[in-house]
């Protein structure tokens, strides 16, 4: 259950003032700054289960490469993360041999009620108030694990919309491989191959109405990382809140697998994942990535979809925004993702490298589509003006 986090969330509003779960304290500090750390919220012995569940889940190989999709006018292209692997708790078999996730996963309402007094965020039935009718945009089905990524920017008709950001966030789109077991995978039959089909059609559906996503994420030790990217980078995803917990018992400085978050022209923030430690950020506008890790590291995510993400304000960049007077408001709004990569563009690549650099193929792929982002972005002259403003402008 939830009601660690809930309770901590909880006082540190009440220390501000009497609004339930959001009036000040850390969900203040997610609205004003993007992002918040709570160390200590739960139990110390949900905390050993929920690692040991992960662990035990690795242990017997029923857990995923961690893939991102690319988009390109050839067809789509995956990318593995080396030494990261996941498991998606929409997964019926996956999250019952989980039961403390599979707990967590049946009562995500609770902390979507508490954090629903402050933030626009998707509720699912349970946690609708009483009176309240089914939106329509909790009613849309949810595609914030199922967004693919975009190299280009596009440009709507209209003369005052700059562009549309339209690429996916690195990490989260992955692909749920064939049912793994403790037979020899060569004797695999044909009805192991419709049971696999089966059951990524039951993960889908399962997925496909529910207003958040929860993932249990292992790293071997071996120097996985991630790269820089926004979870929520562009329509279709709709998450608006991410909600991380790290779980690694006696880390210590020098393990890696730090959480660097790098707030729009602001200062980086380097962030230990230690044992015990949340950290909450939006999804839309918190540009971040992991760094490698020499140490194994476990930690699960869920991603909580807001009821109006991505709507039109937030996603076209438009003349009017491309002045100097507007970058104090461009630091707080969604719309900075669709410049990240060109002020961020040596960072982005760095990262790209070290995070698929163990295989030449998809260095190779992630670089160049890297690349072909920033040259449609630049190929417009106010843009690139602009972005050279920002450049000027950023603390790092």
């Amino acid at each position: 259950m939830w009601s660690g986090l809930v309770e901590a969330l909880t006082k540190a509003a009440a220390a501000e003032d009497h609004t339930p779960c959001g009036g000040g304290g850390v969900l203040a500090e997610v609205e004003e700054r993007g992002f918040a750390v709570v160390d200590d919220a739960w139990p110390a012995a949900q905390v050993a289960q929920l690692r040991n569940e992960i662990e035990a889940l690795h242990a017997a190989d029923c857990m995923e490469p961690n893939q991102v999709q690319f988009a390109t006018g050839s067809g789509p292209i995956r990318l593995t993360k080396p030494g990261i692997f996941e498991a998606d708790m929409h997964h019926d078999q996956r999250r019952q041999a989980c039961p403390g996730f599979d707990q967590l996963f049946h009562t995500v309402a609770e902390l979507q009620s508490c954090l629903a007094t402050r933030f626009d965020v998707a509720l699912e039935p349970d946690a609708r108030p009483p009176a309240a009718p089914c939106t329509a945009a909790t009613e849309v089905p949810a595609t914030s694990t199922n967004a693919t990524h975009s190299s280009t920017t596009q440009e709507r008709g209209t003369a005052n919309k700059v562009t549309k950001h339209t690429e996916s966030a690195e990490g989260e789109q992955s692909k749920d491989p064939d049912n793994k077991n403790a037979r020899d995978p060569t004797a695999a039959t044909d009805d192991d191959a419709r049971s696999s089909g089966e059951q990524q059609e039951q993960l889908q559906k399962n997925q496909q109405f529910s207003t958040f996503t929860l993932k249990l994420q292992y790293n071997d030790g071996t120097g996985g990382c991630f790269p820089y990217h926004y979870d929520n980078p562009a329509p279709p995803n709709k998450r608006l809140l991410t909600v991380l917990v790290y779980l690694n018992a006696n880390w210590q400085q020098g393990d890696g697998g730090e959480l660097m978050l790098a707030p729009f022209l602001g200062k980086p923030q380097v962030i230990p994942p230690l044992e015990n430690r949340t950290v909450i950020f939006r999804s839309d506008r918190i540009l971040h990535r992991v760094l490698k890790a020499s140490k194994p590291r476990a930690c699960f995510t869920l991603w909580l979809d807001g009821a109006n993400t991505n709507t039109d304000d937030v996603v076209f960049l438009r003349e009017k925004h491309l002045t100097p007077a507007f970058v104090p408001e461009l630091v707080r709004s969604p719309l900075q993702r669709t410049l990240s990569r060109a002020v961020y563009e040596e960072e982005y690549e760095r990262s790209l490298r070290e995070c698929f650099g163990a295989n030449p193929r998809d260095t190779k792929y992630a670089v160049a589509l890297h690349r072909a982002h920033l040259k449609q972005t630049l190929a417009n002259d106010k843009l690139r003006q602009f972005v050279q403003h920002l450049k000027t402008a950023r603390q790092w």
